[in-house]
C-alpha cells in the first residue's frame, strides 16, 4: 500500500531464528537465502495491503489496516517459507520479480521465521511508529520459536470468525511477558502441514525466576543491554559489575539483562535486592530470596553452596556498595558453583578476581538549542525559522534522554508533545540534568503543573526541585538528593571532604589543580612551571594533605562520584555531574567553608590565565587557547566569584588576561558581558589593572564594529597607563587606539600613534608587539590603494613574527597578503596565501580569521568566473560574522562590498538569491570545507 495506516493499526513482526549461527557457519548460503525470505515476506505483505515501515537486520516490521489482512499475510508467508525450493537470487529489492525468476534445487539453508501479532493504537512519527502497541508485538514475538505464528488477545478477537479453511488458533494460556507490566493471552496460530508442535514459549513464566514486575517500560539501553547480556555468556564473564552513579539507571539495567537472560540459565534468574548494611546479612537475603531454607546442623552458606552445585543459575546482587565487606562470599559461591554467574550493581566494584566492570553511562543526551561561530550547531537552531525548518523537535526524540522524558511525562499529561516551541527547553532539561534517569523522571512528573520552559528557571537548584518520586520505591530514590546523600555517607570523612571541595570546580579540572585548590597544603607553592599557576596560600588546616589527594580522587573515580576523562593533551580530567556537585556546594556552605574553597578556586585560575596570556603570542598559541577552552566554565566561575564578592583587582586582571581567548575563540558577546561588569564595579577606577580591563575592552568593542566605543575605551586605557608610568602598557594601548582610529578612517592620526607604539616596541625590545604594529601600517597603506607599502609592511610583520614565534599573527598576515596579490592579479598566490591563512587558522581555531580567509576565497572564485560558489562563500562569511555579532576591518569590509557587488552583477536575481541562501545555511565547518574543496571536484 502507498500510504502507512493510522490509528488502529494490526502489526505483524518476523524474525529469523538463529540467523547469527547461520551467518557465522553458511554465509554464502544465507546470502542467498535470505535474498528469498525477503522476496517471500515482501511479496506476501503487498498482497494484503501491508506497510513495510522498517527492516532492522533480517526482521520485518509491518503495518496493516485490518487484522485479517496481517493475518493472511502470515499464513502466506509461512507456507511460502515453508515450501522454499528454488536457487537464490541476490537481488533483494523487489517480490515478485524475485520470486518470478526463481528455478532448479532448494537452498543450502533453512530458515525457520517466528512471527507475531497484535492490534492496537500506535503514534505515527517520521515514517516509524511508537509507543505501547509496538513494545508488546515485539516483546510477543521474543516469545516464539522459528515457524511460529502467535497472536495477543486483541489480535486474536479480530481474527477468530474468519480464520481461513483448516486454519485454527491454539490456546496458549495467559502469559508474563519481559519488560511489561500487563500480562498477555497469547493464541497460536496451527496451519494445515506446517508444524504445530513446539518448546514451550519464552516468557517470564517459562523459567524458574523471581523477577519483579516493571511498572514502566525500559526506555533506551538496548545497546547496553546487549553487551551486559553478551558479556554474561562468555565463559570467563561470572561476576560482572553494573557501577555508576546514583540516578544513573543500574538497577533497572540489570533487570532488563536478567530478563533477557533467562534462556540460557535453565535453573532461574534471581534478583536479591540487598535492603541491609549488614554484611553478615547477605547470606541469609539470598537465601531467602531464591528459596533455599537454612538445614539443622548445617550453615547456611553450605546449604546455599549446595544446592547452587550443578545448576545453571544467574543471581542478580542489586545495591552492593553498602555490603562491600561481603565482596569474597560472591568468590565463594563462584568457586563452589561453576554454572553460576553473578551480576552486580554497585556504585563501587567488588574489586575480585576476573570481575568485569560495566560503568553505566547517563541516558544519549540531545544537541542543545544553541548556535554561533564555530558551534557545529550553528544553522539548526539560531533562528525560529530555523529551527522549524530542520524540526528540530523531530530529531531531538530520536534521543534517550528525551524519549525518557516524553514517557513519564505523558504519565501524568497524556496529550503531552515536544513541539518545535517547548523541544529546546527539553532538551536543555536532560542536558541540566546530566542525562540521569532518575532526575528526568522526577523533572516530567512536574509536567502536570510546569510547562518545560517554567520547568527550566526552577532548575537552578535541581536538589529542591526533584522531589515526590513513586512511593513505592526505596527512599533513597524518592528524591535526587537522597540518592546523592546515599553514597555520600558511605565515604570516609577524607573522601567527604576532598568530595565537597572538588564541588567548587566547572566542567572538570585536572589533577594538578586539585592539589593546589583542594589540599591544605599545596605542593610547590609560591613556585610556578610552565602552565602550572602558582597555588595560593592555603586555609588553615582541614585534613587534607597533599598526599592524600590522589588516591581520594581515585576513591571517587572508583566510587562513581567522579568521572575520569582524557583532556586534550593526553593529562587526565575529571569531573564532577553538576547535580553532585550541587550537593557538595551545599555541604560546604553548611560547614562555613564554601568562601574559603571558592576563594582558592579563583586565585588558581587567575594564575593560570594570566601565565598563558602571553604564550599566546610564541609558538604553540593553539594548545594554550584550548587549554583555555578546556578551562572556560572555570574561568567563567572565577569571574562570577570576583564580581559576586567585590573582588575588583582579581575580576579586572582575569578579565584583562582572557581578552587574546575571548577574540580567537569567537566569545565576544560573553566577553563584552564580563568586561562590562568588571570595569563597573565600585573602586574599578583605582585599581592598577584599570588598564588592562580597558584595552581589552575595546579590543572586544573594535573586533564587533562598535568602533566609538572602541575609541574612548582605549583612549582611557592610555590615559591610565601614561598616568602611571607604565610603558608597556602604553606601547599597546597606542597600537590599540590607532586601530581604532585607521577603522574610524583617521589615517593620519592612526600613523602617529601607531610609529610611538613603534619606537616603544624597539625601546622595550618587545617583537611580538612590534608584529602586530607592522601589520596594522599595512592595513592603513591597503586602505589607501598603497598595496607596494602594504606588501612592505606585511612582509618584515611576517618575517619578524617568524623570528619572534609569534604564530598568532601569522594567518591575519597571510590573509591580508592574500588581498594585495588578489590586487596585484595574481590570484594563485592569492589563492596560496588565503589557504594558508585559513589552515593556520583552523589550526589555532581562531574562528574570525577563518571567516575572513573563506570570504577571501570567495573573492578568488569569483574573479575566475565562479561566481555561484562565490557567492555562497560570501552568504556564509556573512552569516557567520552577524552570528557572533562581529565586523570585517574597514578594508576587508571594502573588499567583502566589492565583491558582492559583482557576484550580483554576474549572476541573475534567482541564481544570487539561492546561492546566497544556501551559503547562509552553512556552519563554519562547512563553509571551511566548501572553501578548500577543489572546483572542479563538484557539481555546485
Amino acid at each position: 500500500m502507498s500510504e502507512r495506516p493510522t490509528g488502529t493499526v494490526t502489526f505483524l513482526f518476523t524474525d529469523i531464528e538463529g540467523s547469527t549461527r547461520l551467518w557465522e557457519r553458511f554465509p554464502e548460503p544465507m546470502l542467498a537465502a535470505l535474498a528469498r525470505h525477503d522476496a517471500f515476506l515482501r511479496q506476501a505483505i503487498e498482497t494484503h495491503d501491508g506497510y513495510v515501515f522498517k527492516t532492522i537486520g533480517d526482521a520485518f516490521c509491518a503495518a496493516f489496516p485490518t487484522a485479517p489482512d496481517a493475518l493472511a499475510a502470515a499464513i502466506d508467508a509461512q507456507r511460502a517459507l515453508a515450501a522454499d525450493e528454488g536457487p537464490p537470487t541476490t537481488d533483494r529489492r523487489s517480490s515478485e520479480a524475485t520470486l518470478a525468476a526463481v528455478s532448479g534445487p532448494p537452498s543450502a539453508v533453512t530458515l525457520r521465521v517466528r512471527m507475531a501479532l497484535h492490534t492496537g493504537i500506535a503514534e505515527s512519527r517520521d515514517a516509524d511508529y511508537f509507543g505501547p502497541t509496538l513494545n508488546r508485538v515485539a516483546r510477543l514475538l521474543a516469545a516464539g520459536h522459528g515457524g511460529q505464528v502467535l497472536l495477543s488477545q486483541t489480535a486474536y478477537d479480530l481474527v477468530r470468525d474468519l480464520l481461513p479453511d483448516g486454519v485454527s488458533a491454539r490456546d496458549m494460556g495467559e502469559h508474563r511477558l519481559r519488560d511489561l507490566t500487563r500480562p498477555e493471552h497469547i493464541y497460536q496460530l496451527v496451519l494445515p502441514h506446517l508444524p504445530a508442535d513446539f518448546p514451550p514459549l519464552k516468557t517470564l513464566d517459562s523459567h524458574p525466576h523471581n523477577l519483579p514486575v516493571q511498572p514502566t517500560p525500559l526506555i533506551g539501553r538496548e545497546a547496553e543491554t546487549q553487551q551486559v547480556a553478551s558479556l554474561l555468556q562468555r565463559a570467563d564473564a561470572r561476576l560482572v559489575t553494573l557501577t555508576g552513579a546514583g540516578g544513573v539507571g543500574k538497577t533497572r539495567l540489570a533487570l532488563q539483562v536478567a530478563a533477557e537472560s533467562l534462556d540460557p540459565f535453565r535453573d532461574g534468574c534471581y534478583f536479591v535486592p540487598l535492603t541491609t548494611e549488614n554484611p553478615s546479612l547477605v547470606v541469609s537475603t539470598i537465601a531467602q530470596a531464591i528459596g533455599v531454607r537454612e538445614q539443622a546442623g548445617q550453615p547456611l552458606l553450605d546449604t546455599l553452596k549446595g544446592w547452587l552445585q550443578g545448576k545453571h543459575v544467574l543471581l542478580t546482587l542489586d545495591n552492593f556498595e553498602q555490603v562491600v565487606e561481603a565482596a569474597p562470599l560472591v568468590w565463594d559461591l563462584l568457586a563452589a558453583a561453576p554454572g553460576l554467574k553473578v551480576l552486580v550493581t554497585s556504585r563501587i566494584p567488588l574489586h575480585l578476581r576476573s570481575e568485569f566492570e560495566f560503568p553505566v553511562p547517563p541516558l544519549a543526551l540531545p544537541p542543545r538549542a544553541e548556535g554561533g561561530i564555530g558551534s557545529k550547531e550553528y544553522g539548526l537552531l539560531t533562528t525560529d525559522e530555523r529551527l522549524r525548518r530542520t524540526d528540530y523537535a523531530v530529531r531531538i526524540t530520536q534521543y534517550e534522554s528525551v524519549r525518557l522524558f516524553i514517557d513519564r511525562a505523558r504519565a501524568v499529561k497524556p496529550d503531552f508533545e515536544v513541539t518545535n516551541d517547548n523541544a529546546p527547553a527539553v532538551a536543555e532539561i536532560c542536558q541540566r540534568l546530566d542525562g540521569l534517569p532518575l532526575a528526568i523522571e522526577l523533572a516530567a512528573a512536574r509536567v502536570r503543573l510546569l510547562a518545560p520552559s517554567a520547568m527550566l528557571t526552577r532548575l537552578s537548584q535541581p536538589l529542591k526541585f526533584l522531589t515526590g518520586g513513586p512511593r513505592d520505591l526505596p527512599a533513597r530514590q524518592q528524591t535526587l538528593r537522597n540518592a546523592i546523600a546515599w553514597s555520600y555517607h558511605l565515604l570516609t570523612p577524607t573522601e567527604q571532604r576532598l568530595f565537597d571541595r572538588l564541588a567548587v570546580f566547572a566542567g572538570g579540572c585536572t589533577l594538578e589543580a586539585v592539589e593546589a585548590v583542594c589540599t591544605d597544603e599545596p605542593e610547590g607553592r609560591g613556585q610556578k612551571s610552565e602552565g602550572r599557576p602558582a597555588a595560593s596560600s592555603p586555609p588553615t588546616a582541614y585534613g587534607l594533605p597533599p598526599s592524600d589527594v590522589l588516591d581520594g580522587v581515585e576513591s571517587l573515580v572508583v566510587k562513581s562520584l567522579l568521572q575520569a576523562k582524557e583532556g586534550g593533551d593526553g593529562e587526565p580530567r575529571f569531573a564532577m555531574l553538576p547535580t553532585l556537585a550541587e550537593y557538595g556546594l551545599e555541604r560546604l556552605a553548611e560547614s562555613g567553608e564554601a568562601d574559603t574553597w571558592r576563594a582558592r578556586h579563583a586565585a588558581y585560575y587567575l594564575a593560570l590565565a594570566e601565565d598563558i596570556e602571553p604564550r599566546l603570542q610564541g609558538p604553540r598559541p593553539a594548545v594554550w587557547l584550548s587549554r583555555l577552552e578546556l578551562e572556560h566554565d572555570n574561568l567563567r566561575a572565577a569571574l562570577r566569584y570576583s564580581v559576586a564578592t567585590g573582588q575588583v583587582e582579581a575580576g579586572l586582571r582575569l578579565a584583562g588576561a582572557l581578552r587574546w581567548f575571548w577574540l580567537f575563540h569567537g566569545h565576544l558577546t560573553e566577553g563584552w558581558a564580563w568586561l562590562d561588569q568588571v570595569l563597573r564595579q565600585p573602586g574599578a577606577e583605582a585599581s592598577p589593572a584599570l588598564g588592562k580591563a580597558l584595552a581589552a575592552a575595546g579590543t572586544v568593542a573594535f573586533a564587533q564594529g562598535d568602533y566609538a566605543s572602541a575609541t574612548a575605551l582605549y583612549e582611557q586605557a592610555l590615559a591610565h597607563y601614561r598616568e602611571s608610568g607604565d610603558k608597556n602598557g602604553m606601547a599597546r594601548a597606542l597600537h590599540s587606539l590607532g586601530s581604532q582610529l585607521f577603522g574610524r578612517g583617521d589615517y593620519q592620526q592612526a600613523q602617529t600613534l601607531l610609529q610611538e607604539s613603534a619606537s616603544l616596541c624597539r625601546e622595550l625590545g618587545d617583537m611580538a608587539e612590534m608584529v602586530n604594529v607592522l601589520n596594522t601600517l599595512g592595513e592603513i597603506a591597503r586602505s589607501l590603494g598603497d598595496d607596494q607599502t602594504a606588501e612592505t609592511y606585511y612582509q618584515a610583520s611576517l618575517a619578524l613574527s617568524k623570528q619572534a614565534n609569534n604564530t598568532a599573527a601569522l594567518p591575519w598576515l597571510f590573509h591580508n597578503l592574500g588581498h594585495v596579490a588578489l590586487h596585484k592579479g595574481d590570484h594563485r598566490t592569492a589563492e596560496a596565501n588565503f589557504r594558508q591563512g585559513l589552515a593556520v587558522a583552523e589550526e589555532l581555531e581562531f574562528h574570525l580569521v577563518s571567516v575572513a580567509c573563506v570570504a577571501g576565497l570567495a573573492a578568488v572564485y569569483g574573479v575566475r568566473g565562479d561566481m555561484i560558489r562565490g557567492a555562497r562563500l560570501l552568504g556564509a562569511a556573512k552569516a557567520l560574522m552577524e552570528a557572533d555579532h562581529s565586523r570585517f576591518d574597514p578594508p576587508d569590509q571594502a573588499e567583502f562590498d566589492r565583491n558582492l557587488a559583482l557576484a550580483r552583477a554576474q549572476l541573475d536575481e534567482a541564481a544570487f538569491t539561492a546561492a546566497w541562501a544556501e551559503g547562509q545555511g552553512l556552519t563554519l565547518d562547512q563553509a571551511v570545507a566548501y572553501a578548500l574543496e577543489d572546483p572542479g571536484s563538484t557539481s555546485h
